[in-house]
């Protein structure tokens, strides 16, 4: 039985979680706000240890990292602790999955079957996306994205927003689907959602190929040199990397 890793910490609450290929959970941890960087690596041996008899580096065949877009700091945590564990041990597999949809997967257990998810990217933004869930499918209607409020309540509305997006500019939400939004933590990204998103064909990249997370904007830091300097950061991803 081949077991799978995943780390998601696009937003402010991380998670940490094993499970099988089959989606089943095996064991979760959920790390402080704010906490990733201190509490993700701890994460993993908890879970590693708390799995009935523990288990070996040697059991495990895949880690999955949510993808963003979300937290510049979050992400590169994620895919750091990653991109570790292989060269620690170099059979593992590592792929990512948009943490959009890991939080939309909220709204499709509350019941709706396609769903909004949005995560606050500030500025007057949301990091979006939205998905339709089918029996073992996953659609995607609007592919990760920031955008501001007015473009995307000109899409067709979902039947449920989710995520601290939603929660941000509840009223907006509302008005344009009816339905209150679902909040985090039933309405934000899990390592445990990703689990079973990774047993949909066409959900998992690779990142032997494309290492980076999907960051959905620049970092602000990255901006302000730029701008500074007239020219591009040396050696960064774009955007929509």
């Amino acid at each position: 039985m081949g077991l799978i890793l995943a780390l998601e910490a696009a937003t402010e609450l991380g998670s940490v979680a094993l499970g099988t290929e089959q989606g089943e959970l095996l064991q979760a941890r959920t790390i402080a706000p704010r906490r990733h960087s201190t509490e993700m690596a701890q994460a993993v041996v908890e879970v590693l240890a708390g799995a009935d008899g523990g288990v070996r580096w040697e059991e495990i065949e895949r880690v999955v990292v949510g993808d963003g877009p979300g937290s510049f700091t979050g992400l590169r945590i994620a895919f750091a602790t990653a991109l570790g564990l292989q060269r620690g041990a170099r059979h593992l597999e590592l792929s990512a999955i948009p943490s959009l949809a890991a939080a939309a997967l909220g709204g499709r257990e509350a019941g709706a079957r396609t769903v909004a998810a949005l995560f606050d990217a500030l500025r007057g933004d949301v990091f979006a996306a939205i998905y339709r869930f089918g029996d073992n499918t996953v659609e995607t209607l609007l592919e990760p994205c920031v955008t501001g409020l007015e473009r995307l309540v000109s899409h067709e509305p979902p039947e449920l927003c989710v995520g601290d997006g939603a929660e941000r500019f509840r009223e907006t939400v509302v008005e344009w689907t009816g339905v209150e939004p679902l909040s985090p933590p039933a309405g934000g990204p899990t390592a445990g959602r990703l689990l079973y998103l990774a047993t949909i064909p066409g959900m998992m990249r690779d990142l032997e190929q494309d290492p980076e997370p999907r960051y959905g904007r620049l970092p602000a830091a990255q901006v302000r040199w730029e701008e500074t300097s007239g020219r591009s950061l040396p050696h960064t991803a774009g955007p929509g990397s």
